[in-house]
C-alpha cells in the first residue's frame, strides 16, 4: 500500500509568494525613508565641511577668495585669488538645494537656480547664508552665520526668517 504524497498546492504557494512580496515591499519602503534622511545628513556635513574649509583657507592665505555654490549640480567650491579652483565639495546625489539666500552688506538676496558667488575675506568671514536642502519628503534649512561660521539647522522657513531678522 502506498503512502499519500505530501505536498503544497499551487494556491498555497501563490499565497506564500504574495505575503513575501508584501513584506519585501514594506521593508523597501521603510528603508527608503532611512536613506533619504541619511543622504540629507551627508549634505549637511558637506556644507559644514565646505564652510570650515573656505574660512580656514582664506585665513591661512590672508587674502580674500571667492566661494561658489551651484544649485543645479550641488557643487560647492572655493576659487582662490588667482582664479584657480582649490577644492570642490559635492552635495550627495538626489539631494536638492531648493533655495539659497545670501545676506551681505547690500541686504538679503535670493539666489537664482544657477551659481551663487560670495566673497570670503582674508580674516575668514563670509556673508550669512541660508540653504534649503531637500531629499524626498525630508527637508532641512541650514543657516551659516557669517561672522562666526556657526551652522544652525532649522525645520521651517519661519524659523529661518526669525533668525535672519535678528
Amino acid at each position: 500500500m502506498r503512502k499519500p504524497f505530501a505536498a503544497f498546492t499551487l494556491i498555497e504557494l501563490a499565497v506564500v509568494m504574495v505575503v513575501m512580496g508584501l513584506l519585501a515591499s514594506l521593508t523597501v519602503m521603510s528603508f527608503g525613508g532611512t536613506m533619504d534622511r541619511y543622504r540629507l545628513g551627508k549634505a549637511v556635513e558637506a556644507v559644514e565641511r565646505f564652510d570650515a574649509y573656505i574660512r580656514r583657507e582664506s585665513r591661512s592665505s590672508q587674502r580674500s577668495n571667492l566661494a561658489a555654490i551651484d544649485r543645479r549640480s550641488g557643487n560647492l567650491s572655493l576659487v582662490s585669488g588667482d582664479q584657480r579652483r582649490t577644492r570642490m565639495f559635492r552635495i550627495p546625489r538626489r539631494v536638492e538645494i531648493v533655495e539659497l539666500t545670501v545676506i551681505d552688506a547690500g541686504g538679503r538676496r535670493r539666489s537664482p537656480s544657477g551659481v551663487t558667488n560670495f566673497v570670503v575675506t582674508g580674516s575668514g568671514r563670509t556673508p550669512t547664508y541660508a540653504l534649503h536642502l531637500q531629499r524626498g519628503k525630508y527637508h532641512r534649512w541650514l543657516v551659516v552665520l557669517g561672522f562666526s561660521g556657526q551652522v544652525v539647522s532649522l525645520e521651517n522657513a519661519g524659523e529661518v526668517d526669525a533668525l535672519l531678522a535678528t
